[in-house]
């Protein structure tokens, strides 16, 4: 049975791949947006077992200024996830309730491209 609400179960310590990237390296062209959400249906969870964090939160929670980071449940899935989109992978116990708490939204939508006279 899985769990379709946005708060866990229990309050549990996840020991979860960071792939930490440049800002803009993973969201940047809405690719990273569409995959989560596919991931999300695909599992029928809240997170999909992947987690985004804004540079503002790496840099708050983190200390990575300038970087935005996925947390990632799967190790097969970081991998993938790295070679898609390059980075450096780190692991780090991270609290289920905090995860859920701080990084259940998804990546900002990929700007809209300009179409028209230059």
């Amino acid at each position: 049975m899985t769990n379709s609400s946005t708060e866990p179960l229990s309050d549990e310590q996840l020991s979860v791949h960071l792939l930490f990237a440049p800002t803009g390296q993973l969201s940047g062209d809405g690719q990273l947006r569409e995959l989560m959400n596919e991931q999300r249906s695909h599992v029928q969870s809240d997170d999909g077992g992947i987690w985004y964090l804004s540079p503002e939160q790496t840099s708050n929670q983190l200390g990575s200024h300038n970087k935005e980071a996925l947390a990632i449940k799967e190790p097969s899935k970081a991998l993938w996830l790295q070679l898609r989109f390059g980075g450096q992978l780190d692991t780090l116990l991270l609290s289920s309730h905090w995860l859920h708490s701080h990084a259940l939204s998804l990546p900002p939508q990929a700007p809209l491209a300009k179409i028209g006279l230059v």
